[in-house]
């Protein structure tokens, strides 16, 4: 790939090169998808791995040229988060399973500056949730209780939501106990279960 890259850089911009990057990501998924592949989510990690070093390399080979030697901000801070991203791929890939999971929360506060990660698990058929993992462990546990429609909206939704404002979705109680100003809800799932 990165020979690749070397050999094209004359006809690639910065355009070509993300239209590069997407119809690859999308023939693999599309493969991965039609085989029934296994091991789907540690490929899609490798391949993230392998974009975030020709990205790299792409900017490092590039940067020589005058029109590149002031990178914007958002040029840096897309680089950054495919390094965070780099680095919880690598996390994942060497943990054990759900052994590992509070340590891996633990990182995800360190990599992207949380204030706190907390695992909720789900219960499908009785529509409940309760706190088991996370720092503060009583505050965490003593939050439990049914899924309203509208979080279950979100817990339904099997992909992370930002939510601004929680008042529409956590009740004020536990607002207050850990002075929420906005959340992002995670939804752990396999084989289209949602387990927190």
């Amino acid at each position: 790939m990165d020979t690749w890259l070397q050999s094209h850089l004359p006809l690639l911009n910065e355009k070509h090169f993300s239209m590069f990057r997407l119809i690859f990501e999308k023939s693999i998924v599309t493969s991965l998808v039609n085989l029934k592949h296994a091991q789907t989510l540690s490929i899609l990690m490798f391949l993230l791995s392998i974009f975030s070093h020709l990205i790299h390399s792409y900017n490092k080979w590039t940067g020589d040229e005058p029109e590149q030697h002031h990178k914007s901000k958002q040029e840096h801070a897309e680089l950054k988060r495919l390094q965070l991203l780099d680095q919880l791929d690598e996390l994942l890939i060497i943990s054990t399973g759900f052994k590992d999971f509070a340590f891996i929360l633990k990182k995800c506060e360190e990599f992207f500056n949380y204030k706190r990660c907390v695992f909720y698990a789900y219960i499908p058929w009785s529509n409940q949730f309760h706190g088991t993992i996370g720092s503060e462990l009583p505050k965490v546990q003593s939050m439990r209780g049914h899924v309203s429609s509208k979080q279950s909206m979100v817990f339904n939704s099997k992909k992370p939501v930002f939510i601004k404002n929680p008042h529409i979705y956590i009740k004020e109680e536990h607002i207050q106990l850990f002075n929420l100003s906005s959340v992002i809800f995670v939804p752990i799932v396999h084989d289209q279960q949602v387990f927190g």
